[in-house]
């Protein structure tokens, strides 16, 4: 399955790098100079280039996802496995509500970010060479630009990047202790009645969703 995701990626790296190289003898034979032959052709060559890349496309999508989705099962198979091992003081230092958002919303992360991970290193690097390549036989000084420019581009990355991953682990703190306020409020629902309570818990409640408002707008 992921040799077919691989095969789905190349071919909708090929497949933009030959729009962006068709575009040219389109506009000039096609628009400029008028030529028949080519007004007739176009329509053939881009109907070919978008099926190649819908086809591509498809492919990578749901193979890649189905990649993700066995991740998920076997990291979420072998992590409760190894949660209900741990010793008994354990659990009692930790929230059940951290404990289930680790089994439940940190895997579902590490899923997405290994299927984002793969598509940039294999359709994104495959795409740049492609389209380095063809930038270079045009024209190799506006290569060497690019070339040169790119650190830069890369360290903003690197920094964005960091940044992210930063927000990222305050937005599953955050959720995390949603699932804790709610999970008490609900389990605990009759000693909430008994004491009328109500006001406290919505104010828990309130605090908890506000600093994921405000970690999820960051």
């Amino acid at each position: 399955v992921f040799l077919v995701s691989v095969v789905g990626m190349i071919f909708v790296a090929a497949a933009e790098t030959t729009f962006a190289a068709l575009l040219k003898p389109i506009m000039d034979g096609g628009f400029v100079e008028k030529d028949q032959a080519m007004i007739k052709l176009t329509p053939v060559l881009l109907i070919v280039v978008f099926l190649i890349r819908a086809f591509g496309s498809f492919a990578d999508q749901y193979c890649i996802s189905w990649v993700a989705r066995k991740v998920v099962f076997d990291l979420r198979a072998q992590m409760f496995d190894r949660m209900i091992r741990f010793p008994t003081s354990y659990f009692d230092q930790q929230a059940t509500s951290g404990l289930v958002s680790k089994l439940l919303y940190d895997v579902e992360q590490v899923a997405q970010a290994s299927a984002v991970g793969l598509r940039i290193c294999i359709k994104d690097s495959a795409l740049c060479i492609a389209l380095l390549s063809w930038m270079a036989y045009l024209s190799w000084q506006l290569t060497l630009v690019f070339l040169l420019l790119t650190p830069v581009v890369g360290l903003i990355v690197r920094k964005a990047s960091l940044r992210f991953r930063k927000t990222s682990v305050g937005i599953q703190n955050s959720m995390a202790s949603i699932t804790e306020v709610a999970t008490e409020a609900f389990q605990g629902h009759r000693i909430v009645k008994a004491y009328n309570g109500y006001q406290h818990e919505n104010r828990s409640f309130e605090i908890a969703n506000f600093a994921n408002r405000r970690q999820v707008m960051r």
